[in-house]
């Protein structure tokens, strides 16, 4: 009948079931014989029934998860590196407070921009390897250039990074620097920092000072500290390059930086990237860059880390066996060390 359910549902397809129904009955054929046409309605019925469902696009979902994954292994090193030498860095982030440094194309202030990625580069490198991590400043606060290497001072870390942005009126200029300390201001600032020290008044560097045993002592420090610098810098700047392909690299320099005359330290100054271009400006304001110099400085810590295991007397090599693990992976260090969840 035209009321039966099963009839409505091939109506709605443009079906007759009346036709379907039928059997063709021939002579001398058993009755279990003239039934095949039922089974073959409800296995049409049910093919168009599936026809009809909406199908599940699991292609987004596949795509999204793949995304997810790949951002959280990205944000991972290849493995957890264990440093020996190097063990506490401090990132300065330039500026801050009443100083906003300069102020990029599309309006970025350069004090706002250093403490995002100086904090970013903390989680990172913490995440990542036993290197302990401190910034100089966590808000936005004013602090003197001079006190900013004598607070580093303090915690006796083995390296300080001095985050910067760069600006130029040439907008088509861009690229990553990393700068130490010259060569020839070295020895005159070593000089004019032990004196103040001492308390001894300012004299030619001809005339011979009496300084104190903790004078001489303090001058060696100076000194070892801008040397290594150098090696710091160069470090640095090779893992940047691994870590942030697409940038220009405009190469380790050197200059009279204020932060860097006091340190104690190897230190050096990064000029992450010129926000005075409108495309490198505009991507020192992505977490990807951010991950990318990241990685960078860490690829930095750890070229630091064989220099110093391998120039070090035989009684502070300390930890060996974890600096040879990190060289068994090129960029990073051995397999056999395992990434935390």
């Amino acid at each position: 009948p035209e009321s039966c359910p099963m009839s409505r549902f091939f109506d709605s397809f443009g079906i007759d079931f009346r036709l379907l129904s039928m059997t063709r009955q021939l002579p001398n054929q058993p009755l279990r014989a003239r039934r095949p046409a039922r089974v073959w309605v409800g296995l049409l019925a049910l093919v168009l029934a599936a026809s009809a469902l909406p199908t599940l696009d699991t292609t987004d979902l596949t795509a999204n998860t793949k995304e997810r994954k790949s951002r959280r292994d990205y944000f991972r090193f290849p493995q957890r590196a264990q440093l020996a030498a190097v063990r506490h860095i401090v990132i300065d982030p330039g500026h801050g407070g009443d100083n906003h440094g300069a102020v990029g194309y599309w309006g970025t202030r350069e004090k706002a921009l250093t403490l995002a990625i100086a904090r970013y580069m903390r989680d990172y490198i913490e995440t990542n390897s036993n290197v302990r991590v401190t910034l100089t400043r966590d808000d936005d606060r004013a602090i003197d250039l001079r006190a900013r290497p004598r607070r580093a001072n303090k915690l006796k870390p083995n390296g300080l990074i001095s985050l910067h942005c760069n600006a130029t009126e040439k907008r088509d200029v861009s690229g990553m620097e990393v700068w130490f300390l010259s060569s020839d201001t070295s020895e005159e600032v070593i000089h004019d920092v032990v004196r103040r020290e001492e308390g001894l008044p300012a004299a030619p560097h001809s005339v011979a000072a009496p300084w104190s045993v903790s004078g001489i002592v303090s001058e060696m420090t100076y000194a070892m500290a801008h040397k290594r610098s150098s090696d710091f810098a160069h470090a640095l700047g090779q893992g940047l390059r691994w870590g942030r392909p697409s940038a220009k690299f405009r190469g380790v320099k050197q200059a009279a930086f204020g932060v860097l005359k006091e340190a104690k330290m190897p230190a050096v100054v990064l000029e992450v990237g010129f926000i005075s271009n409108p495309k490198e400006g505009k991507e020192l304001l992505e977490a990807k860059t951010h991950l990318q110099l990241a990685r960078g400085v860490l690829r930095g810590l750890i070229l630091m880390d064989r220099v110093q295991v391998a120039t070090a007397p035989k009684w502070k090599k300390r930890s060996r066996m974890a600096s040879r693990a990190n060289r068994s992976i090129p960029g990073g260090p051995s397999a056999a060390v395992r990434t935390p969840r």
